[in-house]
């Protein structure tokens, strides 16, 4: 699967409300923790860029990800 098809694919499903496991994305489709920790890197960048709104957070006890609406006050 091509790296545009994986970010898209990840990034969907936290759109979708979906919880990401670090393990399981990276069985899915056969990459490195480096290559998924690239991918995490590219979805937070453009999240700040585009989506100021949303954060993508990582609860450590949990080892999820998840993408947050940040509320400004």
């Amino acid at each position: 699967m091509k790296k545009c098809d994986v970010i898209l694919s990840i990034f969907y499903s936290l759109i979708t409300n979906k919880k990401i496991k670090k393990m399981d994305v990276i069985e899915e489709y056969k990459l490195t923790s480096i290559t998924f920790a690239r991918y995490i890197a590219e979805i937070r960048d453009f999240l700040a860029e585009r989506a100021p709104h949303l954060e993508l957070i990582y609860n450590k006890s949990k080892s999820i990800y998840i993408l947050k609406e940040i509320k400004k006050d």
